[in-house]
């Protein structure tokens, strides 16, 4: 009779304990009838998405922007060509763009371009005109910032040619314009005469 009784009792804690088993695993989303006799219990949200946030921040850590050098300044003459330099580095890659005198630089064929290069940027003008003066800034940007710097561009005329010692100087312009082929001849004075006798002059 005892023996019966514990064994009603046994059962009944068992059944007890089983369905809170049941109730827990409801409460956590899981429907699997083993839970409870050796089933694993899903990983945590919350876990995943700390983890992700990590790999994200971590990727974001090696974006940069960086100006390496100064853009330079450069002073030349008509006709020669000219090289303005944009020194960045970034990651990702930044997009360049060229500014003169804060307007988009306009490539011409054969004289005015600019293209990527393994440091930054290359802007080159060909047949340099006095128009072409300016400040020329380079900007530099990517998904972690902007970064610029500016140059000078002085194109001046060519100077006066200096006159070669024994040859003679190249003809002037005068207040016209006009260059003056006039050559001064000063007279020089006999290194003798004959006196002729009046009456002659007058029997003639």
């Amino acid at each position: 009779m005892v023996n019966t009784e514990l064994g009603k009792l046994h059962n009944t804690m068992c059944t007890q304990q089983f369905s809170a088993q049941q109730t827990f695993a409801m409460a956590l989303g899981i429907h699997s009838p083993g839970f409870g006799h050796g089933a694993e219990i899903p990983p945590d949200p919350s876990v995943v998405s700390s983890s992700s946030w990590n790999m994200s921040s971590g990727a974001e850590r090696d974006h940069f922007l960086r100006l390496d050098a100064p853009m330079n300044n450069i002073t030349t003459t008509l006709g020669q060509t000219a090289e303005l330099h944009c020194q960045v580095s970034g990651n990702p890659a930044p997009t360049v763009r060229w500014l003169k005198n804060d307007a988009p630089v306009v490539q011409e064929p054969r004289r005015i371009s600019f293209r990527s290069t393994a440091y930054g940027s290359r802007l080159r003008i060909r047949n340099l005109d006095t128009t072409d003066t300016g400040y020329f800034q380079c900007v530099a940007i990517n998904t972690y910032g902007t970064v610029s710097t500016t140059g000078i561009l002085f194109v001046k005329f060519d100077p006066a040619p200096t006159p070669l010692p024994g040859r003679p100087s190249p003809p002037r312009p005068d207040g016209n314009g006009a260059h003056s082929g006039l050559t001064a001849i000063v007279a020089q004075p006999p290194s003798s005469y004959t006196e002729i006798p009046l009456s002659h002059m007058l029997a003639c």
